[in-house]
């Protein structure tokens, strides 16, 4: 008679299970040899679901063996840098949308907004600045972060080097 109390059912199949571990094992092995191709597909699906559950597992056994984190990077450079590509993409495009409004995307010396990769955040006092403003729209979009930009001068690239040259100020 199967158990009404869910815990009492779960450990029950548990214990179940670990009787019978070489048969499950046996059937398993048996059944990945004649669907290979499902048994991809069933692995493709399952990294999904649970996808940032390994990613958080990943991240926990690197961060505990420098070396095995170091052995990762240097074997896997291209993935990485394919990944760092499309996160850093994805946050520009939601700071753009965030700071249009706000009319952060517009040279304040000489207007200049035709393209923002040439937009530059100038820190009038350097000694305030918590992050630099060029790793800020790497990150993530929160307010902490924007108030940090909020306290800078929008310059274009050739503005901004005039400033640190001391020929406009």
């Amino acid at each position: 008679m199967p158990y009404k109390d869910p815990i009492k059912a779960a450990l029950c199949k548990k214990n179940n299970y670990l009787k019978n571990i070489e048969i499950y094992k046996e059937r398993t092995s048996k059944w990945k040899l004649e669907h290979p191709q499902r048994h991809k597909d069933n692995t493709q699906k399952s990294y999904i679901a649970n996808r940032s559950r390994y990613l958080l597992e990943k991240r926990k056994k690197y961060s505990e063996n420098k070396e095995l984190w170091v052995k990762y990077r240097m074997d896997n450079q291209g993935k990485i840098k394919v990944i760092n590509a499309r996160s850093k993409y994805k946050y520009k495009t939601i700071w753009l949308d965030v700071l249009r409004p706000l009319g952060l995307t517009k040279c304040s010396k000489c207007g200049y907004d035709r393209s923002f990769a040439a937009i530059d955040f100038h820190h009038p006092n350097p000694s305030d600045k918590l992050v630099s403003p060029s790793h800020i729209l790497l990150m993530k979009f929160t307010e902490d972060r924007l108030n940090e930009l909020k306290k800078c001068i929008v310059l274009c690239a050739n503005c901004h080097r005039e400033v640190h040259y001391g020929i406009i100020k």
